[in-house]
């Protein structure tokens, strides 16, 4: 009755505007920005807790990386962190 589907990989330009989600507390340090899973309230992490499924709990970045992400254009480690939703392809004018 399942079936397993694969996601295509991440195009490395976005269609719309990429920034990090917004469940991500960031604390800097030096030339590094920690991230940190938050959620605004106790019910919605009751609701949607199951992220944590995928989204990492705490990660670093470097500065650089993360002013790379305004650009729209992403490779390597960031492609990874879109795809797995720790950055995400807004539409325009989201926020």
């Amino acid at each position: 009755m399942f079936a397993k589907h694969s996601l295509p990989p991440p195009a490395p330009t976005a269609s719309g505007e990429l920034r990090l989600n917004p469940l991500y507390a960031l604390q800097a340090e030096g030339e590094r920005v920690r991230l940190r899973l938050t959620f605004p309230s106790q019910e919605y992490e009751e609701e949607y807790g199951a992220c944590r499924q995928y989204l990492p709990e705490e990660l670093t970045i470097d500065r650089q990386a993360l002013a790379a992400i305004e650009t729209g254009r992403l490779s390597g480690e960031l492609l990874d962190l879109l795809r797995r939703k720790v950055i995400v392809d807004l539409p325009n004018r989201y926020y």
